[in-house]
């Protein structure tokens, strides 16, 4: 559990704790909802979650009501280098838990999860407290009467598994709670000599305590109730909505077999990422140097333009195996500029010439393997097939114009090797990761079964 910073304050009746970073800010959880791409699975997780929040307050027949929750009784030893104490509390109640707010539901057909961020404005601890134990092992401290832990800012964050079949079903729902503020007051509480300062973090200290107990209670039931809700709602998925989750499985937009329309999707987020990354396009070419006949020449301050223009240049394949998908492709470039700056000197005398390169195509293939449970994409096989006629044009080269050849020769193996080692390194490594963020459609519904978990 993570919370912010705590501090304990010193009132009238007993010792008290506030902590706050600010006021939460209002939530547009329509306006939110309503830019989310959702599926019909989404929508009923969305549906059942308001059913939760009244059985919350009601109850089941299985599940006693959450809100509030009784504790009858809870014991807490908390230990430190500072202090050792035991803390009782009796007759706790738990209150504003059924005020959650659905911040975003996901479920993902191809990795086979259910992603759900929750949040609470704020929920009480409140009942009556004993406490004994020592400061120091010096000082005693102790106390008995009422309580309350307020905590405020309160975010539950975590998902479920997915088992696939008409209806789907989710299981092993967990919910990880983090939280920013508590407020806290113990009343009646004596001792500690005037070592107020250090009173202050042990109480601090003892409240997380005290919350983390507390939801170690909670957490069960309440994602119990969840999940059991969600499974029940998607066992009686009927009609319209059955219909939606079956045509959801295997998207209009997204061919399964042929896997252009997949690809084109996958290039165009390329695209953007390789336009918006520093020093691809343009791109910097390396500096060369030959030796011509009575002296050199060299190649510097290169330029290469047209990286980010990638586009698909060949039909694309999901094959489906079980756990496994095997990506296939061809991608590549047309029509890119590159140009150098080029120096001459022979006998002791020379020219500043200038080079321009058009670089007419440039074709790779691509295999890779998607794990639909992890989303991991690993490369199966690379290969550059074609990098096609490269025109050079140099300017202000006479009179040594006779050197074309070598120059223009050094300029093409310099642009044809530096375009190798990035395409097989930069653009292949960010190739992966984009089909990693944006994973090919599932299966059909007659290869679901065979996935193996």
């Amino acid at each position: 559990m993570r919370c912010a910073i705590l501090l304990f304050l010193l009132v009238s009746v007993g010792f008290g704790a506030t902590l706050t970073e600010g006021k939460i800010q209002p939530k547009h959880v329509l306006e939110k909802a309503l830019h989310q791409a959702r599926n019909p699975i989404d929508d009923i997780i969305r549906d059942v979650l308001e059913i939760v929040r009244q059985l919350m307050l009601n109850g089941t027949e299985n599940i006693p009501p959450l809100d509030p929750f009784f504790i009858e009784y809870l014991l807490v030893n908390f230990t430190s280098a500072d202090a050792d104490l035991l803390l009782q509390v009796d007759n706790t109640l738990v209150t504003h838990l059924a005020e959650f707010v659905v911040e975003s539901v996901q479920t993902n057909m191809v990795r086979l999860t259910m992603e759900l961020q929750l949040s609470l404005p704020k929920f009480n601890i409140d009942g009556h407290y004993a406490m004994d134990g020592m400061l120091l092992n010096l000082f005693p401290l102790y106390g008995a009467g009422n309580y309350f832990v307020h905590v405020s800012n309160v975010s539950l964050g975590g998902g479920a598994g997915l088992s696939m079949g008409v209806p789907p079903q989710i299981r092993d729902l967990h919910l990880d709670f983090t939280f920013q503020s508590l407020e806290v007051n113990f009343e009646n509480l004596l001792g500690g000599g005037s070592l107020e300062e250090l009173i202050e973090t042990v109480i601090n200290e003892l409240a997380k305590e005290v919350v983390d107990a507390v939801w170690a209670i909670i957490n069960e039931p309440f994602c119990q109730l969840i999940e059991e809700q969600i499974n029940q709602a998607l066992a009686n998925m009927g009609g319209e909505r059955s219909e939606a989750y079956a045509m959801a499985l295997i998207p209009e937009t997204k061919e399964v077999g042929n896997a252009n329309a997949y690809l084109d999707e996958v290039l165009a987020e390329l695209r953007q990422v390789l336009y918006q990354t520093p020093g691809i396009d343009p791109k910097t070419l390396p500096d060369a140097y030959t030796e011509i006949s009575g002296g050199h020449a060299a190649i510097y301050n290169g330029w290469l333009i047209g990286l980010s223009s990638i586009h698909r240049s060949a039909d694309a394949t999901l094959d489906y195996g079980g756990r496994y998908i095997t990506f296939n492709g061809s991608a590549g470039y047309s029509n890119m500029q590159a140009g150098y700056k080029v120096q001459v000197e022979v006998w002791g005398t020379g020219v500043n010439a200038e080079a321009f390169a058009l670089i007419r195509s440039l074709d790779f293939f691509f295999s890779f393997k998607i794990d639909v449970l992890s989303g991991e994409v690993t490369v199966n096989d690379f290969n550059i097939y074609n990098i096609g006629q490269i025109d050079i044009e140099i300017n202000g080269l006479a009179p040594f114009d006779w050197a074309f050849e070598a120059i223009a020769e050094l300029i093409i193996k310099t642009i044809k090797d530096d375009l190798a080692e990035t395409i097989s390194t930069v653009i292949l490594e960010l190739l992966r990761q984009a089909v990693e963020s944006n994973p090919p459609p599932p299966p059909p519904l007659a290869l679901i079964s065979q996935i193996v978990f």
